[in-house]
C-alpha cells in the first residue's frame, strides 16, 4: 500500500482515467475515502477504508470473481461487492422498482446477499466505512433512493471513529432537505444494533 502525503498527491501519479475513476468513487462516498495527510491515510487504513490501489483492483475484477471472493469471506471483496450491487440497484429503484423478470430476480438475489454482507461487515469490522456502505445499500434499495438510511449512517460512522462524519452529514442534509427524521433515527438505531450484536 503506497503511503502519500494526500489523496491528491497519490492520484497525481496515476493515469488520468484512474484519477477520474477514483475521484468519482470519492464523490460517491462524500469524500470519506480521501485523506489530507499521511497521518490521516494511516488512520483510514487502520479503520478499514479501501485505498486507491484496492479500488482500482476491484474495478478490474469481474462480477463473478468479485462475488466469489466476497462469499469466501474476503473483507475488502465484501465491501466492493456491496458497493457494486448498490450501483446496480440504485438506478433501478430510482426509475421504476423491481419487476418480475429474470434480470430483476437476479438483481434482488444480489441485493439480498449484499445487505447481509453489509450488516456482517458492520458487526465484524466496526469500520466507519462499513457504516457508509450500509447507508448506501439500504438507500439504494428504497423506491426513489430515499436518503434516510445514508443520513443515519453518518451518525454511526462518527461513533465508529470517523471525526469527519459530522461535516459529511451536514453537507448531505443540506442537499437532501425534507428528510423524515424518524426514519433517519430508525436506520441509525438498526445499524447501531447490528454493530452491538454478538457475533
Amino acid at each position: 500500500m503506497e503511503r502519500s502525503s494526500s489523496w491528491e498527491s497519490r492520484l497525481a501519479k496515476l493515469p488520468r482515467q484512474d484519477q477520474d475513476y477514483l475521484n468519482a468513487m470519492s464523490h460517491k462516498y462524500y469524500g470519506s475515502i480521501a485523506f489530507g495527510s499521511a497521518e490521516e491515510q494511516q488512520r483510514l487504513i487502520a479503520q478499514g477504508f479501501p485505498m486507491p490501489e484496492e479500488w482500482l483492483a476491484a474495478r478490474d475484477t469481474t462480477d463473478a470473481e468479485l462475488e466469489r471472493l466476497a462469499k469466501s469471506g474476503n473483507v475488502k471483496a465484501r465491501m466492493f461487492q456491496v458497493d457494486r450491487v448498490s450501483d446496480r440497484m440504485a438506478p433501478v429503484m430510482a426509475e421504476r422498482g423491481l419487476r418480475d423478470t429474470p434480470e430483476d430476480k437476479e438483481l434482488f438475489r444480489l441485493f439480498t446477499d449484499a445487505t447481509q454482507m453489509a450488516e456482517n461487515l458492520l458487526r465484524e469490522t466496526q469500520s466507519p466505512f462499513s457504516a457508509y456502505l450500509a447507508g448506501r445499500i439500504f438507500s439504494a434499495g428504497t423506491q426513489g433512493n430515499r436518503p434516510e438510511a445514508m443520513a443515519g449512517a453518518f451518525q454511526l460512522a462518527k461513533e465508529l471513529g470517523d471525526p469527519r462524519a459530522d461535516g459529511f452529514r451536514s453537507d448531505f442534509m443540506s442537499g437532501h432537505p425534507g428528510m423524515d427524521a424518524e426514519s433517519v433515527m430508525v436506520y441509525y438505531a438498526s445499524f447501531k444494533g447490528t454493530v452491538n450484536r454478538k457475533k
